[in-house]
């Protein structure tokens, strides 16, 4: 993962962004569109094409857990104290679909399933984190991220929801919080369970 911190101008009028990168110079780039204008700071992501399995995937979701000091609030740059205004955007410029799992204000942790629209093996893909706007003050979240490849997602972090359009919600029957590998999970024992809001028709 390679991240590198920009400061980020917007001009609507000329539909262009002016990157100052820290230290290292200025360049300017063009877009078509400016979907991600009013953020403060950008990390560059990139996904390494020999890390990508088998050959061309279409619509994946890629899971983005990084622990990061720039994105505490003791940093002053995400302005959001729910992490609200942290979101991704392609090369274009473009913003992409994204989940928001977890995010913690004190260490810095966050945890997101982005939405790529092709991944292929091979060839990296770099994708920008973007973070410091005040004026996005809700989730920008979007079950879009799972399309209609999936029935059902539950993350199990703090909530038992489903993340699809479909809503197939839990309830918890006694498991317990647990540190697990994609921030927190459950402990099941028998005869702990989660219950599900799965309609006759699907089963």
């Amino acid at each position: 993962m390679l991240q590198i911190e920009y400061l980020i101008f917007c001009s609507p009028a000329i539909k262009a962004r002016i990157l100052i990168l820290l230290f290292w110079g200025i360049s300017i780039i063009s877009y078509a569109q400016n979907d991600v204008c009013n953020y403060s700071f950008k990390k560059t992501i990139t996904l390494q094409g020999a890390q990508i399995v088998g050959g061309a995937h279409t619509d994946f979701p890629v899971l983005i857990s990084h622990t990061d000091p720039d994105l505490a609030q003791a940093a002053g740059k995400v302005t959001s104290t729910n992490g609200f205004d942290i979101i991704f955007s392609d090369d274009n410029g473009s913003a992409l679909d994204f989940q928001l799992e977890k995010y913690d204000g004190t260490t810095g942790q966050f945890v997101a399933w982005v939405r790529l629209p092709t991944l292929t093996n091979g060839t990296d893909v770099d994708i920008h984190m973007l973070y410091g706007n005040s004026q996005i003050t809700t989730d920008q979240s979007t079950t879009a991220v799972w399309g209609t490849n999936y029935q059902a997602v539950w993350h199990l972090n703090d909530d038992f929801l489903d993340h699809t359009s479909t809503s197939f919600d839990g309830v918890n029957n006694g498991s317990s919080d647990v540190v697990a590998k994609i921030a927190d999970g459950q402990n099941f024992v028998d005869p702990t369970i989660i219950g599900l809001n799965y309609p006759a028709s699907q089963t």
